[in-house]
């Protein structure tokens, strides 16, 4: 599936690329890339597409997509191994598979994922406010020895999210 091969300038690849994708934040990738690649020469430009498309097409997938409906349908456990087959895992994949551990009250595991997807994307503060929310969820299933340390991760994290996002109104309604 390389039809990214075919566009050549920059506005040709934003066009192919927009009637292919349908993911807003993959459209974003894109027009960030075209942005980039009116800067390369010729062969580097080429090179860069094709880098760039076979990072879109993995992120895009059809099996992300399925994963994704799969939980917004309250499938976790199905999204869970749809997500588990996919095999370069980045972060919205890290941070779906957290989804559906919360949501299967594997807060645990949760907290896990959350995290992988916060290490690999440190920007995001949904991956923030979630890694909050799945520590806020352990601190009120543990023991009273280890629910201490569960809460206070949960109100940095909870603050980290409305530093990297003071509008986010879920973050700052859980952090008060």
């Amino acid at each position: 599936d390389l039809f990214f091969l075919l566009c050549r300038g920059s506005r040709a690849f934003a066009t192919c690329a927009l009637r292919r994708v349908r993911n807003s934040e993959t459209v974003a990738r894109v027009l960030h890339l075209t942005g980039k690649a009116e800067e390369m020469s010729n062969k580097s430009y080429v090179v860069g597409l094709l880098l760039a498309a076979s990072s879109l097409l993995v992120a895009a997938g059809p099996q992300f997509e399925e994963a994704r409906r799969l939980y917004n349908a309250t499938d976790f456990s199905h999204s869970v191994q749809v997500l588990q087959s996919i095999p370069d895992k980045d972060a919205r994949v890290f941070f779906l598979l957290g989804q559906n551990y919360y949501m299967l009250t594997d807060y645990k595991r949760a907290t896990e994922w959350f995290e992988k997807a916060a290490a690999a994307d440190s920007s995001n503060s949904d991956y923030f406010l979630w890694l909050g929310r799945g520590y806020g969820r352990r601190a009120e299933t543990s023991g009273p020895l280890t629910a201490p340390g569960h809460a206070t991760k949960a109100h940095r994290y909870f603050e980290r999210s409305v530093e990297l996002d003071p509008k986010n109104l879920d973050a700052l309604a859980d952090l008060f």
